[in-house]
């Protein structure tokens, strides 16, 4: 067959394992990576979790490493537009724009990709059948190509963002220098459990015996449940805490267990200054230093607690002896442009790209709306999954937008945008259907008017779709 013949045949084999969905577990990964000679191992990793805000701190702890000099691997998912852009080699700061305008940053090239899906999926076929059962998922296929990929362009240290949970993710055969765990909200509660506690416990899955972990903000529940694994894990815990706030994690009880608890655990202090449409400014106390004055170039109140999580992360890197300064963390965080997480794309009317797809992240996007465009109207242009909390979505958004066009993202799983619209009227906002996203963008646009403000969220699917809309080519 031709070249192209052998890319749609992988591609549908890829295809193929998606339609599958998810099956969680740990043995499959662990034959296939045997199978390809551990490509794992060739690297050192950091690993993190969390239900929101886990790609942009993941993104703005391997740009510090990158602005430290190091090769690094950056492994995110899932991705806007193709398959490449979730195996990511940051390598230099020269100012030659990367992916998406970060400097230094490339994805895999299509062709390597492909060579690697074809080294792997005879292996994933001979774990099939030493298995006896499901083959290898398709987020194992990919999981497993980034290692390769990785270890072949040697990468010195790699930062892994977890599909789905933690404790049974493919990422989970990892034993990282430092795991980090985010913002831990209610999510996937179909595969992760229906409570808080349950999904924490997912999360927590992901702390390694003996190894540091940095724990983002938390609401005090998710704190101690995160804080107990961690002591039966004997790793020690840096918390990441708001300056002012009322408890700190870690300090309960006051008797010997509440002392050992302090001993195992650090903290690091951060207090917002500025937020607007450049990004955030704020102060940092942690290992790398006192009263550092950090700026973050990513949007939102909410990208100050992920750049002073990526900060604590890269405190104790530089502990372990990793090359990490406050220089190579200033140049990391005005480095990262993440796309489709509050992405404006200048415009007459300018286009926020977001990708909040539940409740917690529809609050953090209403927030930011108030936050950095008070005096523009918005028009919404909505795309759902039906599996998603799609209710209290719309109830959050309906209050701030001027109107909604509600469309369908490109998933068998979307909600129907009638069905959509009809929830946005019964909260009182004027909406309307249409069935695809190029039409919706033009409606909204047109609705909004040069003086308004388009944002499309609800689904990264649909920002996938509608970015490239916006941006021509690989950007």
């Amino acid at each position: 067959g031709t070249g192209a013949d052998v890319k749609d045949e992988l591609l549908a084999y890829l295809e193929q394992l998606g339609n599958r969905g998810w099956d969680l577990g740990l043995e499959r990964m662990r034959l296939l990576l045997g199978l390809l000679g551990h490509p794992e191992e060739a690297l050192s990793w950091v690993h993190v979790a969390g239900t929101n805000g886990k790609g942009s701190t993941s993104a703005l702890i391997a740009a510090a490493l990158q602005g430290a000099g190091l090769r690094v691997g950056f492994y995110t998912s899932p991705h806007l537009e193709r398959y490449e852009e979730r195996m990511v080699l940051l390598e230099g700061r020269e100012r030659r724009p990367g992916l998406w305008g970060w400097p230094g940053a490339q994805e895999i090239a299509a062709e390597e990709f492909r060579a690697l899906l074809g080294e792997i999926k005879p292996a994933a076929e001979e774990v099939e059948r030493r298995l006896g059962r499901g083959a290898p998922t398709e987020f194992e296929v990919l999981t497993a190509a980034a290692f390769l990929f990785f270890a072949r362009s040697g990468a010195q240290i790699g930062v892994a963002e977890v599909g789905l949970g933690g404790r049974l993710d493919a990422t989970n055969v990892l034993r990282p220098q430092v795991s980090v765990i985010t913002h831990v909200a209610l999510d996937h509660q179909d595969r992760l459990g229906s409570t808080i506690a349950e999904i924490a416990r997912e999360k927590a899955g992901i702390i390694k015996e003996g190894r540091p972990v940095v724990v983002a903000p938390q609401s005090r529940e998710v704190a101690g449940i995160l804080a107990e694994v961690a002591r039966e894990r004997r790793a020690p815990v840096e918390w990441v805490v708001p300056a002012g706030a009322a408890e700190v994690p870690g300090q309960a009880g006051g008797g010997p267990e509440g002392r050992r608890g302090l001993e195992a655990g650090g903290r690091s202090w951060f207090t917002p200054l500025a937020v607007d449409a450049a990004g955030g400014r704020f102060l940092f106390t942690g290992r790398l230093g006192r009263e550092l004055e950090l700026r973050v170039r990513l949007l939102g109140e909410h990208q100050i607690a992920n750049a002073a999580t990526a900060a604590a992360a890269a405190g104790l890197l530089a502990e372990q002896g990793w090359p990490l300064d406050v220089e190579a963390l200033r140049w990391g965080l005005g480095a990262v442009h993440w796309p489709g997480r509050l992405e404006l794309i200048e415009g007459e009317p300018p286009v926020l790209l977001d990708g909040a797809h539940n409740p917690d992240g529809v609050s953090t996007l209403v927030a930011a709306l108030g936050r950095l465009f008070p005096r523009r109207r918005a028009v919404a242009v909505v795309g759902i999954l039906k599996d998603k909390d799609v209710k209290e979505m719309v109830r959050l958004l309906a209050p701030v937008v001027g109107a909604a066009v509600c469309t369908r993202p490109p998933s068998p799983r979307a909600a129907e945008p009638e069905q959509l619209a009809g929830a946005f009227a019964a909260c009182g906002c004027p909406a309307r259907a249409a069935e695809e996203p190029r039409e919706a963008l033009e409606l909204a646009r047109k609705l909004a008017g040069a003086q308004g403000l388009v944002c499309v969220c609800g689904s990264l699917y649909l920002v996938g779709a509608v970015r490239p809309l916006l941006v021509g080519g690989k950007k």
